[in-house]
């Protein structure tokens, strides 16, 4: 077991109660409040609503909000990682038809797609990007599943259509996506997590990426963020790439 995990058995062991706290300094944030979520049913942000659940942390504003920025009504997204819905939802408001691949939190994005009625614009891929040829263990937050696998290539395959916008967030994921296989693709929004055991590896596989936006005439705009201690990433690098 590595450092990682034992610091995360650590938080949710009772018999560690009173360490607990000094745990959560290192995700402290002032902007940030901790709610017990048996006292809300749901939560709504930029008139969208979500059941609570321990995920509620990851719903972002729509308004001024530059991710959602270039969405268009005829347009085909991909989301990779699409967790409970925060941003697969005000993309499908939007968007003629939108693709969700999520392989853990199937239950809770499903019944938030059906609570803003948008169950017939959204369909759901139940699945891991990656390049595993067997179902394998993967664990995120509060969940843990024996998941099935699909590499980015056969997901495009399955889905059949041109993609124009596609978000990325799968915790590693982005990896085992080249950046070619993104041709054609006009918004692109990635989160890449630079990995503890590949962090040489990753800053080369970077550097291609930003060999290829440039390349292929994309306008990029990044952003730098720190992440705790206590997973296994150094850094965080948001990415919002549009083709000029």
């Amino acid at each position: 077991m590595n450092i990682f995990a034992i610091m995360r058995s650590v938080k949710k062991s009772r018999a560690f109660k009173g360490i607990r706290p000094y745990l959560n300094l290192l995700y402290y944030d002032p902007d940030n409040i901790i709610i017990n979520k048996s006292t809300f049913d749901t939560v709504s942000v930029d008139r969208f609503s979500f059941h609570m659940s321990d995920q509620i942390d990851s719903l972002q504003r729509v308004i001024h909000n530059p991710w959602f920025e270039g969405v268009r009504e005829t347009d085909i997204v991909l989301d990779i990682g699409a967790n409970i819905g925060a941003i697969t939802i005000p993309l499908a408001k939007k968007a003629k038809k939108t693709y969700a691949v999520e392989p853990l939190f199937i239950r809770e994005l499903s019944d938030n797609i059906y609570l803003n009625h948008l169950h017939r614009k959204v369909s759901i891929i139940p699945y891991a990007i990656g390049e595993q040829t067997k179902p394998q263990e993967v664990e995120f937050s509060s969940k843990k599943a024996i998941v099935k696998f699909k590499t980015f290539a056969q997901l495009l395959k399955d889905i059949n259509k041109q993609v124009d916008f596609i978000k990325i967030d799968g915790e590693g994921c982005e990896w085992d996506i080249k950046p070619e296989q993104l041709e054609g693709i006009r918004e692109i929004r990635i989160e890449f997590h630079l990995r503890r055991s590949h962090k040489l590896d990753d800053k080369v596989k970077l550097a291609r990426y930003m060999r290829w936006f440039q390349d292929n005439n994309y306008e990029v705009h990044k952003e730098w963020g720190k992440t705790p201690l206590c997973v296994p990433f150094t850094a965080c690098l948001v990415l919002r790439a549009t083709k000029q």
